[in-house]
């Protein structure tokens, strides 16, 4: 059978590292990696059991201990940086300063991964229509009927500037955006105490996402 993330059903018990080298261990000998696409949508409903994404792949065992070395330093900087908003009082994902912060290289990995998006040219209620009909996705308070219609108007131009932003954060890789979601995710989880095992989970994704958008050449329609 060939190996793919999708028939190793002990991935789930995997740590971050040890995940990621089973990414390059199932990229084949054309460079082409298939994941799972409840990976992407952290839902997974009857009929999405087998369905996969394919990317083209560019690494080697080299490039995966620089990728489990950048992982591992992100991860603790992101944890230093929920502890000191915990014990100073900030929020990390909404404040538009962090000023507790106690290093340059803290500050740094705030504003590049954690910082909130600036969406310029969006006006506060449109943002707020939008982000509240992407909660709702969530089983969230259902949007009314004027919220409705101006996500449907201006979701495309939201999206767009979340990618460009994202691009000039982190320097325009596929899954830049899914980058900084994840990181995001893992800093509001930390700032609320969530258990190690959800953690956990979070933490593959964030290498699984760093890998993308480092290594993958492209997306493989299929």
């Amino acid at each position: 059978m060939k190996k793919t993330i999708m028939n190793r059903m002990d991935g789930a018990n995997l740590s971050p590292s040890a995940y990621a080298a089973l990414m390059l261990e199932c990229t084949d000998e054309n460079g082409v990696l298939s994941i799972p696409e409840y990976h992407f949508t952290d839902e997974l409903t009857e009929g999405d059991e087998t369905a996969e994404r394919f990317f083209e792949m560019d690494w080697n065992a080299e490039k995966l201990q620089e990728l489990a070395e950048r992982f591992e330093t992100l991860y603790g900087d992101i944890r230093s940086i929920a502890e000191t908003c915990l014990s100073a009082g900030c929020d990390p994902l909404h404040d538009a300063q962090i000023p507790a912060l106690e290093t340059d290289r803290q500050a740094d990995v705030w504003r590049t991964y954690i910082r909130e998006y600036e969406f310029r040219g969006i006006s506060p209620d449109t943002l707020s229509a939008i982000e509240k009909c992407l909660r709702a996705e969530l089983g969230e308070e259902e949007p009314t009927a004027e919220e409705k219609a101006l996500c449907d108007r201006f979701y495309d131009s939201y999206w767009e500037a979340m990618e460009e932003e994202a691009a000039k954060r982190l320097g325009g890789g596929i899954f830049d955006v899914a980058v900084i979601l994840r990181a995001r995710r893992i800093c509001a989880l930390m700032t609320l105490r969530a258990p190690e095992i959800i953690l956990e989970n979070e933490a593959q994704r964030l290498i699984e996402a760093l890998a993308l958008t480092r290594f993958a050449k492209r997306e493989i329609r299929k």
